[in-house]
């Protein structure tokens, strides 16, 4: 290195010591940085390795490499691709951090009911009763959440978009209607909120829950459940940040 790249590299990592790794192409440089990225990980216990590069294929290359070490040595390779999904190959590719992303919440939304009913029983509520509960908001409870808000955006929208919504709205409170009627035996026209709080009223009345704080918390835990799967799909949840400072 000559002076001014010292000085550089100096800026960036201070003091330490820095080494350079030079070769034409097809000498080993890729698997002598996935081996290190081993080293690194078993040997020197590092919790967060920056691997950059000016290109994205080295970048995919050094990462496809890195994972066929770790699994032929037996270690976990928990790393994390940023950058445009486009970009990673398809080796790699589920390790995007959209992929991971998308891999938690599919993850989480087919747990979702098993986790909410092992709440509710923790706090004294029959099984039976929350497991119903669950399946009820993601038969009508969600529908309901979904109609509210497109009236609500109706309501301030120009003359133009609110019939449009209106025409929305009806279909899925249609939807809602024929739903209630087909697996909750409820032929009834009117306020879907209404609706579904009488059924929610008939559950308890089934299952002889009394505890209205019980049933509370149980709705609480439901719409946290939903947030929580919400934010993972926003843009806002910074999953890839969340990512980087974890993998």
């Amino acid at each position: 290195l000559n002076q001014s790249q010292r000085e550089a590299f100096k800026r960036v990592l201070g003091n330490g010591p820095v080494s350079l790794l030079q070769g034409p192409p097809g000498t080993g440089k890729t698997w002598f940085i996935a081996s290190l990225l081993h080293y690194l990980m078993t040997k020197e216990g590092a919790r967060r390795i920056l691997l950059v590069s000016q290109a994205h294929e080295a970048v995919n290359n050094a990462l496809e490499k890195g994972m066929e070490v770790c699994r032929n040595m037996g270690a976990d390779f928990n790393a994390v691709r940023l950058g445009a999904e486009s970009v990673a190959s398809d080796e790699i590719r589920h390790l995007h951090a959209s992929s991971i992303e998308n891999a938690y919440r599919e993850s989480f939304k087919a747990e979702q009911k098993e986790r909410i009913v092992e709440l509710a029983t923790a706090f004294g509520l029959p099984k039976g009763y929350a497991a119903e509960v669950v399946d009820l908001h993601l038969r009508l409870g969600m529908l309901c959440d979904r109609i509210a808000k497109l009236q609500a955006r109706a309501d301030r929208e120009d003359k133009r978009s609110a019939v449009s919504m209106d025409a929305r709205v009806h279909a899925l409170t249609e939807s809602f209607y024929d739903i209630a009627a087909d697996v909750y035996q409820v032929d009834a026209q009117g306020d879907p909120a209404e609706i579904l709080n009488g059924i929610r009223e008939g559950l308890a009345e089934k299952y002889e829950v009394r505890s209205q704080d019980a049933i509370s918390r149980l709705l609480r835990v439901i719409k946290l459940s939903e947030e929580w799967v919400a934010a993972l799909g926003s843009s806002d949840a910074n999953f890839a940040e969340f990512l980087a400072k974890s993998r």
